[in-house]
């Protein structure tokens, strides 16, 4: 088997985490919810700022699971039943993570009760984070690295590297600090 990912929903943030996951990957399968929105997708999604990589496989079908190391789900919480119930044959043993956010619309349940009660022989990952698509199709290497590390911990071996992250200028906080401690001592000698 290769190394490639499934990833199930090609709205922003499915197709913005495909991109940013592009160069992990020998393949990514990028499947859309039916063939109409395959084909409206094109070469970017219209949400984003960049098109999506040359590895980047877009289908409505299934049936990529098959050659994936992983399934990531990246559908809005109306379809994650659906999804989970289409694809439990075709998964066996492979790791699977969502970044879909919310409750169960049809049960009212939280997403991994869900999960269990159809997927109980896998372990639930998800994958959340105060993130947005574009942030993340910018290449924003906080969020991939997370996600990297929480896909490898439920993989049986690793299944992607972590990314190298960019050099960054740190400012420096002691004045900040000094500050914070100053304020901290008055109020302290005026009780």
């Amino acid at each position: 088997m290769n190394n490639s990912l499934t990833i199930i929903g090609a709205g922003a943030w499915g197709s913005a985490l495909a991109i940013a996951l592009s160069n992990k990957f020998d393949r990514i399968f990028l499947v859309a919810k039916d063939k109409a929105n395959t084909a409206s997708l094109g070469t970017q999604h219209s949400a984003l700022s960049r098109p999506f990589s040359q590895n980047i496989f877009i289908g409505h079908s299934y049936e990529v699971i098959n050659n994936s190391k992983a399934v990531l789900i990246a559908t809005p919480s109306s379809s994650f039943c659906s999804v989970l119930k289409s694809i439990k044959n075709d998964l066996n043993d492979k790791p699977i993570a969502w970044v879909t956010k919310g409750f169960d619309p049809e049960t009212g349940n939280l997403l991994h009760e869900t999960f269990n009660q159809y997927l109980p022989e896998h372990h639930p990952c998800v994958i959340s984070g105060p993130t947005f698509a574009a942030e993340i199709v910018e290449e924003m290497v906080k969020e991939v690295e997370t996600m990297v590390e929480e896909i490898n911990t439920i993989a049986p071996e690793p299944v992607l590297e972590k990314p190298k992250p960019k050099t960054r200028t740190m400012k420096r906080r002691s004045t900040v600090n000094k500050r914070t401690t100053n304020t901290r001592k008055k109020k302290v000698e005026k009780n």
